[in-house]
């Protein structure tokens, strides 16, 4: 799995060392507060949204981190956290290689500067040095804006794992 990339203008790391670091922790959930927003995890399967209650970051952090690699997205020169991208390997009985299923969160106050299709285009980078692969990521129908994200870095509908309110678009290495 990957544990960190760069772009032009974007960080992206394993949270693990963060999250290890009762400092470096504190700050990380202070920074989430501004990505797992309503309007950021409106397109998310019910799973990924924010809990109610107490230590509502910290408990989503911990769901999450059970069931994925999570990477920061981090702004290079000023290191602030505009985002998260999750990566889950996903079992194929078919093929026998490695499946990726891809998301990504960006704070809304970053929406619209091209920051996802920078990020999915270094991910797309990062992985073909990989070998034998296929990243994955679901786009629900009503949201255009990531469905041309990931179709801008060579993803293809896939119908058959595609249902009536989800594409899910692949890209094979």
């Amino acid at each position: 799995m990957i544990k960190s990339f760069e772009t032009r203008r974007l960080r992206v790391v394993d949270w693990s060392d963060d999250l290890s670091d009762p400092r470096r922790r504190a700050t990380l959930l202070e920074g989430m507060e501004a990505v797992l927003q309503p309007s950021v995890l409106l397109h998310l399967p019910p799973h990924l949204q924010r809990p109610d209650g107490e230590n509502a970051v910290a408990r989503w952090v911990e769901m999450v981190r059970a069931e994925s690699t999570s990477l920061t997205i981090r702004a290079r020169g000023t290191e602030d956290l505009i985002g998260l991208l999750l990566l889950a390997e996903v079992p194929d009985q078919r093929s026998h290689r490695p499946i990726w299923h891809m998301g990504y969160l960006f704070a809304e106050r970053f929406w619209g500067q091209g920051y996802c299709t920078e990020l999915v285009r270094g991910l797309v980078a990062e992985t073909r040095s990989l070998g034998s692969l296929t990243l994955i990521g679901g786009v629900p129908r009503d949201n255009p804006a990531s469905a041309h994200v990931v179709q801008k870095a060579g993803f293809r509908v896939d119908p058959r794992l595609s249902s009536h309110d989800t594409e899910i678009w692949r890209l094979d290495f």
